[in-house]
């Protein structure tokens, strides 16, 4: 996947890749997997969102949280996932 991404990530190595932007990413990789898919549902149903409407809108950060908490656990059940559970961000609603 570095390796793929090299050339519009402006970088020469696929190395530089993965250390500078996969490796950082990891302990959210949960939160992006969830907000990625409420943003596509939401694109599909005709809303456009943008930044302020995650920031504000309670309906969709619960969403958001409640996703994450899902590959969370997914995430837990496959040892052969490459991020481990215990390495994510905890999210929690209160």
């Amino acid at each position: 996947m570095a390796a793929f991404v090299q050339d519009d990530a402006e970088q020469s190595d696929a190395q530089n890749v993965k250390r500078r932007y996969w490796d950082p990413s990891r302990p959210v990789i949960h939160l992006a997997a969830a907000a990625a898919v409420v943003g596509q549902e939401q694109t599909r149903a005709g809303t456009a969102l943008d930044f302020m409407q995650l920031l504000l809108r309670r309906d969709l950060i619960e969403d958001i949280v409640r996703r994450a908490e899902l590959f969370e656990a997914l995430i837990s059940g496959d040892p052969t996932f490459p991020v481990k559970a215990d390495s994510l961000i905890q999210l929690r609603l209160v």
